[in-house]
Parts: structure tokens; C-alpha cells; sequence
């Protein structure tokens, strides 16, 4: 049974917190409640690894950063669970030759090669995406149509044109019953789901 959930990919989250996000963006999120949007627990490492990055140069950024990072982690939202399916997925897109661009190789003391994991997210979330079946929304559906090729992801949304890349399941809709379950219930599709804020938020709201 497909999810009722849209992925989120780290890219449109780093464009949301912009002082100036895209106009097209902004609007589509203002459109998504975030009860419907699930958020992979890579797009969190990669916000954390990039405030970290900058606490050195650029402290009173980075603090305005995990601000926004924490208040946004106290949204409607869900955590799509990282499954032993998702792993196993995962370990097959590595053994996968035309995906090699999400790896890097490094040299050997022989002159050899030795492929070892590049830090992207792009193959988490696939992976995340096909094992609970939720389609995924990204502002750079690129290497995301070239893992299509070879797993079949369960949708692909570009928000800034609003259109399909990759059709969603059949049924798949943007909108959602806010009635229809209770704010701290278990997902039949096994992701957990964040308690609701009084009066909710869009996510475009949560600009550092």
C-alpha cells in the first residue's frame, strides 16, 4: 500500500531557510501541510553537517541555523523509519556500475583503487522512498531519474514546475484528511509521525 507522504530532498529544505527562496517554491510549500510531508534522516544529517561546517567562521549563523533546525523538527512531519529494506536496497545501488557517480574512488599505496561511500544522500533517500513508497519532491531530479533507471522510485515531483518527472502510485494525492488520524498514531507503513504544533506552520515559515 503506497504512503499518503511526499519525501522532502535536503535541497528543498536549504532552499526554504534562504532569505530569498524561489517564488515558485515558496508558493508550493505554502500549499503543503506538513502533516504531508515526510523528511529522510539524511536531509538531517546534511543540515547538521552543514551548520557544523560553519560554527568556526560564522558562528551567529550557524546559531541561527540549529534555531531554525529545532523548530523545525517540532512540526507536524514524519521520519520515515530506516529499515534493514532500506539498507538492503541501499547495498545494491553500491554494486550497481552505471551509479558509480555516488561513489568516489581513492588511491591505493599499490596505484590501485579502492571505491568507498561519498557523503550524498541522493541513494538514502531512494532507497528510504521505495521501501515505504513515498514519492519524492527535489529540486534536482537529475541523479534521482538515473537511479530510476535502474529502481523504480514511486514518484518524482519537481515543485518549482509542478509536474511529475516520475509518476506517483496510483491514488497518490496531495490531499490529505487532516481528521482522518490522530496526531500521535502509529503509520501503517511503519514511519513515525511527530506530534502536531498548535495551530501548525508551513515549512516555508521556518526561515533562519
Amino acid at each position: 500500500m503506497a504512503s499518503e507522504y511526499i519525501i522532502l530532498d535536503t535541497n528543498i529544505l536549504s532552499e526554504a531557510q534562504k532569505p530569498r527562496p524561489r517564488p515558485e517554491l515558496v508558493a508550493w510549500l505554502e500549499t503543503l501541510p506538513p502533516s504531508k510531508a515526510a523528511i529522510p534522516y539524511s536531509a538531517f544529517f546534511e543540515i547538521s553537517y552543514g551548520i557544523e561546517l560553519i560554527v568556526d567562521s560564522d558562528p551567529q549563523r550557524a546559531n541561527q541555523l540549529r534555531t531554525w533546525r529545532d523548530h523545525f523538527l517540532s512540526l507536524d512531519f514524519n521520519i520515515p523509519d530506516t529499515t534493514p529494506e532500506v539498507g538492503a536496497i541501499i547495498a545494491q545501488m553500491a554494486c550497481k556500475g552505471p551509479l558509480k557517480d555516488h561513489w568516489i574512488m581513492w588511491p591505493e599505496a599499490n596505484g590501485g583503487q579502492k571505491r568507498k561511500l561519498k557523503f550524498g544522500s541522493d541513494p538514502m533517500i531512494a532507497a528510504t522512498a521505495i521501501a515505504h513508497e513515498m514519492p519524492i519532491a527535489t529540486l534536482n531530479a537529475k541523479d534521482f531519474l538515473l537511479i530510476d533507471r535502474y529502481f523504480p522510485l514511486p514518484g518524482l515531483f519537481d515543485p518549482l514546475s509542478l509536474e511529475w518527472i516520475v509518476d506517483p502510485p496510483t491514488g497518490w494525492t496531495f490531499e490529505y484528511d487532516a481528521m482522518a488520524r490522530s496526531d500521535t498514531e502509529r503509520m501503517d507503513d511503519g514511519s513515525k509521525r511527530r506530534e502536531s504544533m498548535k495551530g501548525g506552520c508551513n515549512v516555508i515559515r521556518l526561515r533562519a
